[in-house]
């Protein structure tokens, strides 16, 4: 089982039996940390294609530190929808990682790819709140 901060249904901390299953992460059904992982890896290679937008507003500012953190909602239905920036270093670098996960996520519905939400015990969909850190370091 998974612990998860789920803000959708009552602000509550719940358990769930099923991990959200990512497309092509189909292969790790039976283990909720490898399922996570996989979504994880997903994600970070739909933000990195954005990456130099990043970087290169880093460079540009002359920031050699920033990160960002998003949060998004992988819903009942399998669709991630509620994306927003939770925390960025500097103003304006969170935007371009929203872009990206908000543009990939028309990217999917586009192809019907749909994620397998995660379930409780009793096999019911929830509404899946996901919090993600992003860093990136610049040497000058």
């Amino acid at each position: 089982m998974v612990l998860a901060q789920n803000e959708i249904e009552k602000q509550d901390t719940i358990f769930i039996a099923e991990y959200m299953i990512y497309p092509g992460c189909e292969k790790f059904k039976e283990d909720n940390k490898q399922l996570q992982i996989c979504f994880s890896r997903a994600l970070q290679n739909t933000i990195d294609k954005e990456a130099s937008k990043f970087t290169d507003i880093m460079i540009e500012r002359k920031i050699s530190k920033a990160f960002t953190s998003v949060s998004l909602v992988v819903s009942k239905e399998g669709k991630i929808k509620d994306v927003e920036i939770v925390k960025e270093s500097h103003k304006g670098l969170g935007n371009i990682i929203k872009t990206a996960v908000v543009s990939h996520a028309r990217y999917l519905e586009k192809n019907n790819q749909l994620i397998v939400p995660a379930k409780l015990d009793d096999g019911t969909a929830i509404d899946f709140k996901v919090e993600y850190p992003v860093g990136y370091n610049v040497q000058f």
